[in-house]
């Protein structure tokens, strides 16, 4: 019917997840393309008790699939959507991800595959034969697969499955968070700074090698605070950073204040002076973007796409990974000198309006669906 809306089943995680996915999903289901697209949406988000057993062969995972693919039938075979947008990630999680997409083909959809996984590369890469093939197989489902970056796109192409059609589109930022970033004024003068890291509070973040650098920037710039906003890992992740957490001064400059969103997430973006990513993996993680937005001078580890729009001095300062006493001096480099850091906050913020628009990506994520259409 002229002026019908295309329905598209899109799958993943809200409020309440960790990670670049969740905030992914309600990005996009919050976008004005659902003026133009009848969104379905599959929530795959995890409960307390599966918290911080993905990808893992817990008895729970088991059931969520269970639950989540006789979900899936039923709104295939309910909605009759003409496509299915399913992100992709690595481990265990990608066979209920291919499961996902041979399901949709076979109803009939239009599968268009999201690449999302930050340790997709090393789950292909270091399998066998037969998993490479299975991974070819399904992404062969898909009419299409987005990659965050060019990097991630050469990495298909090349290693995976030369016919695949790949396409280039970065992650949105909440059209709610960039109009309030647009108007932050910055103040690298005050003293004392605060360190932001928000991410989920996971050894492949780098948490613990950022806490290990707490006190070794404290020496160097007394009063700084730190800031780790993000919600837990595995418990026994978790145990290792409750051990970092202990050897922690006890006088309130370190505060963990959970999951943040909203106007919570703009309150502590506000009172950021540096913000900070010791990653030991990634794709293209969203708060470097909404650091990007806000007009943050970056500390973060040259992983995944990052290297790839991040310039060294002028948008970021990069450090290895696990190296804690590199982490510590270059943040407190960034401290000592507020000129570079209202320099590179300038640059970023100029770095975000000209690659990083939502308004831009949206159009991209509209035409690929029309494509997939075609």
């Amino acid at each position: 019917m002229p002026g019908q809306r295309e329905r598209v089943l899109l799958v993943g995680p809200l409020r309440g997840a960790t990670g670049g996915v969740a905030m992914f999903t309600e990005t996009l289901l919050a976008s004005r393309l659902g003026g133009r697209f009848e969104f379905v949406h599959l929530d795959t988000t995890r409960t307390a008790a599966g918290s911080g057993r993905a990808a893992t062969l817990a008895p729970i995972n088991f059931l969520y699939f269970v639950r989540q693919w006789l979900e899936l039938a039923r709104l295939l075979a309910r909605h009759r959507p003409r496509i299915l947008h399913q992100p992709v990630t690595s481990g265990i999680s990608f066979w209920k991800e291919a499961a996902f997409m041979a399901c949709g083909r076979l109803a009939g959809a239009r599968v268009v595959a999201h690449l999302h996984g930050a340790r997709f590369q090393d789950f292909h890469g270091g399998g066998g034969s037969v998993r490479r093939w299975l991974v070819r197989r399904a992404l062969r489902c898909a009419r299409v697969v987005i990659v965050l970056s060019d990097g991630w796109r050469r990495y298909l192409l090349e290693r995976v499955d030369g016919r695949l059609r790949a396409e280039i589109v970065a992650n949105p930022v909440a059209r709610d968070f960039v109009a309030w970033a647009s108007g932050v004024e910055r103040d690298p003068g005050r003293a004392p700074a605060t360190v932001l890291f928000v991410g989920r509070l996971a050894r492949i973040k780098g948490l613990v090698t950022a806490l290990q650098a707490v006190p070794l920037v404290q020496r160097r710039a007394p009063g700084t605070r730190f800031v780790f906003a993000g919600g837990p890992a595995s418990a026994a992740e978790n145990a290792e950073v409750e051990r970092a957490r202990a050897s922690l001064p006890a006088d309130g400059t370190v505060l963990f204040p959970g999951l943040i969103g909203g106007p919570d997430k703009r309150s502590w973006f506000q009172g950021a002076d540096v913000l900070i990513l010791p990653s030991t993996h990634e794709n293209l993680p969203i708060v470097i973007l909404e650091g990007l937005a806000a007009g943050l001078p970056l500390v973060v580890t040259p992983v995944g796409a990052l290297p790839e729009f991040l310039v060294e001095g002028e948008h970021a300062l990069f450090v290895p990974p696990g190296d804690a006493g590199a982490l510590a001096g270059r943040v407190a480099d960034l401290i000592a000198d507020p000129s570079l850091r209202r320099r590179m906050g300038e640059a970023n913020r100029a770095l975000f309006r000209e690659r990083f628009d939502p308004d831009r990506i949206l159009e991209r994520i509209e035409q690929i669906y029309r494509e997939a259409l075609s």
